[in-house]
């Protein structure tokens, strides 16, 4: 597609008259002879596309995008399948070191009741000897 655009008439009826006469314009910065003035100012366009050539980049472009979405989102899900099995680990080693700890502070408490229970039986052994002797 081409277009062409005089745009003579309409930079002077937007007030730019002395361009275009030769006896008032001031070219004096690109030329001595001072004969210089516009004839004309033509504006031209040319847009070509190929509408398979456009259609073949616009679809490469999509298919990249669609590319890196599926890839950041894979490695999104594989980071979070990740994480959660590193979490899993942690937690099921948080609960096996709570569980020993447990079990630890179960045996020293038994341990402990067992030790007391003792030292009151003795100790009501002592008390039932002595009300015997004391009869």
């Amino acid at each position: 597609m081409e277009e062409s655009y005089g745009l003579k008439d309409i930079l002077i009826s937007m007030g730019m008259v002395d361009a275009f006469d030769v006896t008032m314009s001031d070219y004096s910065g690109m030329s001595q002879a001072n004969d210089l003035f516009l004839s004309a100012v033509v504006h031209k366009a040319f847009v070509e596309r190929s509408l398979e050539r456009g259609l073949e980049k616009e679809l490469e472009r999509e298919l990249e995008r669609r590319l890196e979405r599926g890839v950041e989102k894979e490695l999104e899900r594989e980071l979070e399948r990740r994480l959660e099995r590193g979490l899993e680990k942690e937690l099921e080693r948080e609960l096996e070191r709570r569980l020993e700890r447990g079990l630890e502070r179960t045996r020293e408490g038994t341990r402990e009741e067992t030790r007391e229970e003792l030292e009151r039986r003795l100790e009501r052994g002592l008390e039932e000897t002595q009300r015997e002797l004391e009869r």
